[in-house]
């Protein structure tokens, strides 16, 4: 008779474990990261106008990466400009092209990335807790 009480008993514990498991890593909460852009100000170099742009976010929570490419006419990606890599401390705003502390940069361009007005771009970002967001955006 001890068997099926130690079953149960097993059965039971196992269920409150993936319950805590499911609730504290956010299994069932929503997985995307709403996200919003804008101009801070307009400069230029030898190869013309830039905009300097910083991006908010929906929630404050450590990123893992960001990954802005530059689009061509076909929506599809022509050119990765900057992309990082890591784990930054919990964030909510960051701009373009900026050192983010705990990630490194991994795109293969030495420059300073810049973003040239009249272009569509699409931002990737990935964050803790299984979310991530993604927002195409013409300058």
């Amino acid at each position: 008779m001890q068997n099926p009480r130690l079953i149960w008993l097993g059965i039971g514990l196992a269920l409150l474990a993936l319950i805590n498991l499911a609730v504290f890593t956010g299994v069932f909460s929503d997985r995307s990261i709403d996200m919003h852009w804008r101009v801070l100000a307009q400069s230029s170099d030898d190869e013309g106008p830039y905009l300097l742009a910083q991006f908010a976010m929906s929630d404050t929570r450590p990123i893992k990466s960001i990954r802005v490419q530059r689009l061509d006419a076909d929506g599809e990606p022509a050119e990765t400009l900057w992309e990082v890599k890591g784990k930054s401390a919990p964030i909510d705003t960051f701009s373009f092209g900026s050192s983010i502390n705990g990630m490194e940069r991994t795109d293969e361009n030495d420059s300073r990335p810049r973003l040239r007005p009249s272009q569509t771009y699409r931002i990737r970002i990935k964050a803790t807790g299984f979310k991530s967001g993604e927002l195409d955006f013409q300058t």
